[in-house]
């Protein structure tokens, strides 16, 4: 049976999920690289969530957490390049 912290992901993953994607897609230019990079996100929130307590304000931290994965994403490519 999830928790309530996990039923608080799943939820504001629903609702949020497509807006995070076309965020990150405008930055990384890319729809496959935005969606990896938001599951990235969700990754973390599974990971941090669970022993710090939901963020006051979660969506936001899916976002931020979001461009955060798409910036090192992109420092990542301009070093390759």
């Amino acid at each position: 049976m999830p928790s309530a912290t996990h039923e608080a992901i799943a939820a504001v993953w629903r609702i949020e999920s497509a807006r995070i994607v076309a965020v990150v897609a405008r930055m990384v230019q890319g729809i496959g690289v935005a969606e990896e990079l938001a599951q990235d996100a969700l990754i973390a929130a599974l990971e941090h969530w669970p022993a710090d307590g939901i963020p006051r304000n979660p969506a936001a931290w899916l976002m931020t957490t979001a461009k955060r994965c798409a910036l090192d994403h992109l420092r990542q490519q301009a070093v390759h390049a």
